[in-house]
């Protein structure tokens, strides 16, 4: 069975930090760029049976690291 979920950031004046919760796995390293309108948006699909998931990310910019030991990642950017 199929499990979806959307989550989404969006910086606001007087927001401090608060951007990590739409993420799907902690990553060993994560910050959003500076500038304004920041935004990160995060949707998943679940696969349990088979073991997979499938991540659509969007955002005004970020870095991260990702260190996992146990699951291939495989990241197509479309920009940036």
């Amino acid at each position: 069975m199929l499990t979806y979920t959307a989550k989404s950031w969006e910086d606001s004046p007087g927001a401090r930090g608060g951007y990590r919760t739409p993420l799907f796995s902690v990553p060993d390293h994560f910050r959003m760029t500076r500038g304004t309108n920041r935004c990160l948006r995060v949707a998943s699909a679940m696969f349990p049976g088979m073991g997979t998931s499938v991540h659509g990310v969007a955002s005004s910019g970020h870095e991260i690291d990702l260190v996992d030991d146990t699951f291939l990642t495989l990241m197509l950017p479309l920009r940036g």
